[in-house]
C-alpha cells in the first residue's frame, strides 16, 4: 500500500504486477494516468533456480570412493535465479552443520541479471560404514513451489583400490 500525493491530493493505492517467466528480466516500469494523474509503477521479478547439480556428476549416482583418501569434496550448483538461491547440504536428509564437513556458499549475478549460487561442501573423514550415505544439494528461492534436490550416494571401500 502506498500514498501518492500531488497537489494536496492523497490517494490509498495498491498495486500488483504478476509476471511469469524463464528468463531474465531487470524490471518493468509501467507508466499510466488516472484521474490526471500520472503514477509510475516498478516492477521487479522473482524467479525460481534450474534444478541443482553436483559438479562432475550424475543425479542418483553412486560415487565410489576407497577410505584411504582423506577428504571428498562436492560442488553444488544453483543457476538462474532471482534473488539468489539458498543452497544447503543434506547428509541422509539432515541439514549439514557437523564438525566433520565444512560449506562455502557464494552467489554470483550473471549478465541477465539472474544469480548463479555454488557451496563447496568438504566431507573431512570417509569410512566404509559411510558406504550408502546419501548427500544431497538442495536449491530454492521465494520463487520456488518446492526446493529442488539433487542426489549422490557414496559407496566406500575399505583401503582398496576403486
Amino acid at each position: 500500500m502506498s500514498k501518492i500525493t500531488n497537489d494536496g491530493l492523497t490517494r490509498s493505492v495498491l498495486y500488483s504486477c504478476t509476471h511469469m517467466t524463464t528468463v531474465g528480466v531487470k524490471g518493468l516500469i509501467y507508466r499510466f494516468t488516472s484521474n490526471t494523474l500520472t503514477y509510475l509503477l516498478t516492477c521487479s521479478f522473482v524467479v525460481a533456480p534450474d534444478a541443482p547439480t553436483i559438479v562432475g556428476h550424475v543425479n542418483n549416482s553412486v560415487i565410489s570412493v576407497n577410505s584411504s583418501q582423506q577428504k571428498m569434496t562436492l560442488t553444488g550448483w544453483c543457476r538462474h535465479a532471482k534473488p539468489p538461491a539458498v543452497l544447503t547440504w543434506h547428509h541422509n536428509g539432515v541439514n549439514v552443520t557437523s564438525p566433520s564437513t565444512t560449506t562455502n556458499v557464494v552467489a554470483s549475478r550473471t549478465r541477465s541479471g539472474l544469480w548463479d549460487t555454488w557451496s563447496v561442501l568438504v566431507i573431512d573423514e570417509l569410512k566404509p560404514e559411510m558406504s550408502g550415505d546419501v548427500y544431497t544439494c538442495r536449491c530454492s528461492n521465494e520463487a520456488s513451489t518446492s526446493p529442488s534436490d539433487f542426489f549422490v550416494h557414496l559407496h566406500v571401500l575399505g583401503n582398496q583400490p576403486i
